[in-house]
């Protein structure tokens, strides 16, 4: 797996991917020093971030590779961030059809519509901290 970080700021990280999308030794060797590679490439607190991942130069794709991915999801749900997978080559998306991966993660045409999607999510996520916020607590007075 190789990364390009295109921008990382506090909410959003875009990242390009090429190459080889496995964690499997025997595919592509792994240098990040036990980390994950994208805690690795973009920092430990970026699963509390908007992920925009493109996945347009993606040449090949196995199960580790599946499974990592799934990884990510998880860790940013636990974590309040979001994953969004957008501009799949040809054997990514024939990949993620087949497995029906549409089900799970979040899957978009074009970096456009990840940026919507990762802004809709911030919109989202703040508003529901300043509803919080602006709540009134009841003291049962």
């Amino acid at each position: 797996m190789q990364f390009q970080v295109v921008s990382n700021d506090d909410r959003v990280v875009k990242l390009r991917a090429s190459g080889k999308l496995s964690r499997d030794p025997r595919v592509t060797p792994h240098d990040s020093g036990g980390q994950d590679p994208l805690a690795f490439v973009c920092g430990k607190n970026v699963f509390q971030k908007q992920v925009l991942l493109d996945l347009g130069e993606i040449e090949f794709i196995d199960s580790t590779g599946v499974e990592w991915l799934l990884n990510c999801h998880s860790q940013c749900q636990q974590h309040e961030g979001n994953l969004i997978l957008h501009d799949l080559s040809p054997v990514a998306a024939d990949l993620m059809q087949i497995m029906r991966m549409d089900l799970v993660l979040k899957l978009v045409g074009n970096a456009r519509q990840a940026e919507e999607l990762a802004a809709e999510r911030s919109h989202a996520n703040g508003q529901s901290e300043e509803a919080e916020k602006e709540t009134p607590h009841d003291d049962g007075d």
